[in-house]
């Protein structure tokens, strides 16, 4: 199971150059949709530079609609958390950052 790192994720969206940005940016998978309301740029829970969100959105906000309304990158037999455990696997793997940390469940 992993737990949203928030720290970390707030210190580095708030600089449009850090390696996170550029990684997301970069990044073709689709984003766990445990990202969705971190990355809103209407409700800007962590109050992050607007136009880093909207970078960030612009590039996977069709997937992150998707996924939350259709699910549509579950694998057949996947529950929806199923789902999002192995897009935040997916993710943490080809960026290698800490986005999330592995927690014991």
């Amino acid at each position: 199971m992993y737990e949203f790192n928030i720290d970390y994720f707030k210190e580095n969206m708030s600089n449009p150059d850090s390696e996170l940005v550029k990684a997301l940016l970069d990044y073709d998978g689709a984003l766990p949709i445990s990202l969705d309301y971190p990355l809103s740029i209407y409700i800007n829970p962590l109050h992050l530079p607007h136009n880093v969100l909207h970078k960030v959105r612009a590039k996977h906000d069709q997937k992150l609609i998707e996924n939350g309304r259709y699910e549509s990158f579950k694998l057949p037999g996947e529950s929806f958390s199923e789902c999002n455990e192995r897009l935040t696997r997916e993710l943490l793997e080809a960026t290698g950052l800490p986005i999330f940390k592995e927690v014991e469940q």
